[in-house]
């Protein structure tokens, strides 16, 4: 994705203050040093005449032998913890944490399993088990990969698959990659799985009065009451001799933020429960993003985007969406399952929008901060069920201050700007420079961007007129589940443009002429007689007595 580079910084009115500026990251390595202290001994030494070196007593040697010999063991201890590194978003070595809920170490599911070692599948392994390494056997013949066959026997398959469903889990699009389909600059989403437990504390945060034991105990019993979710996969049966491998190379390949864990799944053809191994990102991982969890419309313009080492982002959701719809068509268990089970809907829903972001619109990333009253931040509609989202680098919540339509953000958010793409029959690197932002403004309760083909477009409060149009396009009342493409200004290519508290005045692109639409009660859009009927504008208007006059820059005040 090309980036877009704007110095500018805009401020709006200090009552309303929201803000637009370039977010600039800073990556700092901070490295240790490890000291070692000697014990403090007093030794003596003793000097052999005969050869004139210098001699330990042996019991010293012994001494410093066996606490050199600790200081490796606990260097070889703290190599194998689990250690995140903030530079690369991934932990060091591909040494992954094992959840603290995991109910079977590794030895007890393999004896149960009789040795083999089953692992659940639900995102790229459903489609992409690799093209090297243990799993990718899967996908080759049974004769192809035993070398030790003898005559024309066919060999066992090693390691086999089945379609399977997780009991009481939910597959959640809320993990960063910055290793596979993304960067550590730009990271894109690649999806996870989230107990009911953990979704419904997401959408019941307690409050500092809601902890007591009778709460607690509510909330138990109502959860036991819901019945399970089910969430679509494949399950990899790895026979005895290619566990070790088949470990070591998903622990590298999981390692951006995902920890082992032990499940419940179901064998959709025999309806067998079986216990298996999966790695899964849990809500207090490292590489977590819950803002995208609540935003649907930013995860999809991620992904819509974002390319990593492993491919396109939206090469990863396409297939699995493709895996879940075909699984369906083939296996009446699965189709039933699906049928039964609807938390597999967002993998579709992003689907679409991710092809309606590649093929209608485009979507245009910015940072605000301040107030969100009129949804001059393009905040209002995905944060509802939360009162907080977070912040773009996902360190911490920022929170939302005031009710719903009252909404202030304290600090920096990513911001999405869906708007349509060019069609004006030109080539797309014509269309794709048209597009390009070339300032942003910020008024009283509404915002803009101007782009470098000449392109307004606004957005937040237009109870005046100021967006320019009679309707409110995107507005507060916008479902996190549409797109909400904000449309440029009609009839107009713009050359310039400053934003008022609650009206707008445009320098036309080519004429130079000059127009203002919105809040008119001073004569500040068309330039009326103060005790005049100066009426509202929801139309761009040329002020009275400069229908001759060119302009080549134009300020906006207050009320003037």
């Amino acid at each position: 994705m090309k980036k877009i580079m704007i110095k500018s910084l805009f401020l709006g009115f200090p009552e309303f203050l929201p803000l637009f500026l370039l977010f600039i990251y800073f990556s700092t390595n901070l490295s240790s040093v490890n000291g070692f202290v000697a014990p403090d001994q007093s030794f003596s030494f003793l000097r052999s005449r005969r050869n004139n070196i210098i001699r330990l007593p042996s019991a010293i040697i012994m001494s410093l032998s066996n606490a050199k010999g600790q200081q490796q063991q606990q260097q070889q201890q703290q190599q194998q913890e689990p250690q995140w590194d903030p530079a690369t978003q991934t932990y060091k070595d591909g040494i992954v944490p094992a959840h603290e809920s995991m109910s079977l170490s590794l030895e007890e599911l393999l004896s149960l399993n009789h040795g083999k070692l089953k692992i659940f599948g639900y995102g790229s392994l459903c489609w992409h088990p690799g093209s090297k390494g243990v799993l990718s056997l899967a996908n080759i013949a049974e004769d192809e990969h035993d070398h030790e066959r003898k005559d024309n026997a066919v060999a066992k398959r090693k390691v086999t698959t089945d379609p399977g469903r997780a009991i009481g889990y939910q597959r959640c699009w809320a993990q960063r990659s910055a290793d596979h389909r993304g960067t550590t600059e730009f990271n894109g989403i690649v999806c996870t799985l989230l107990s009911d437990e953990e979704v419904w504390r997401f959408h019941h945060p307690r409050n500092g009065d809601d902890c007591g034991e009778d709460m607690e105990e509510m909330e138990k019993m109502l959860m036991q009451s819901m019945r399970p979710s089910m969430t679509e996969g494949l399950i990899y049966t790895v026979d005895e001799d290619l566990v070790e491998h088949c470990l070591a190379e998903l622990d590298f390949r999981e390692k951006g933020g995902y920890a082992r864990d032990v499940i419940d799944v179901i064998e959709d053809e025999t309806g067998n429960i079986v216990k298996a191994l999966l790695y899964r990102g849990t809500p207090d991982n490292p590489a977590f993003w819950k803002r995208v969890y609540l935003d649907l419309r930013l995860a999809a313009a991620i992904m819509a985007v974002a390319i990593g080492p492993s491919g396109h982002n939206d090469v990863y959701l396409l297939n699995l969406d493709k895996f879940l719809s075909h699984a369906a068509k083939h296996s009446p268990a699965v189709a039933l399952a699906l049928e039964d089970h609807a938390e597999d809907d967002r993998t579709g829903e992003l689907a679409k929008m991710v092809k309606m972001l590649q093929n209608d619109y485009r979507p245009i990333f910015l940072f605000g901060a301040g107030s969100n009253e009129h949804n001059q931040l393009l905040l209002s509609g995905h944060n509802d069920e939360c009162s907080a989202v977070y912040t773009s680098n996902g360190k911490h919540d920022v929170k939302f201050t005031g009710g719903y339509g009252a909404k202030v953000v304290d600090e920096l958010v990513e911001i999405l700007l869906v708007v349509p793409r060019e069609t004006d029959g030109g080539d797309a690197a014509s269309a794709n420079g048209n597009l390009e932002p070339m300032s942003l403004h910020a008024g009283g309760g509404h915002s803009a961007m101007l782009t470098r083909g000449g392109n307004l477009y606004l957005w937040g409060w237009n109870q005046s007129g100021q967006l320019g149009r009679l309707s409110n396009i995107g507005s507060s009342t916008s479902s996190s589940t549409y797109l909400n493409p904000v449309q440029p200004l009609s009839d107009i290519k713009v050359a310039f443009a400053d934003l008022g508290h609650n009206h707008t005045l445009v320098i036309e692109k080519g004429t130079g002429k000059l127009f203002g639409f919105g809040e008119n009660g001073r004569g500040q859009v068309n330039g009326c007689a103060s005790g005049e009927s100066c009426t509202n504008f929801h139309m761009p208007t040329v002020p009275l007595g400069l229908s001759d006059e060119t302009f080549v820059h134009v300020a906006a005040g207050l009320f003037h």
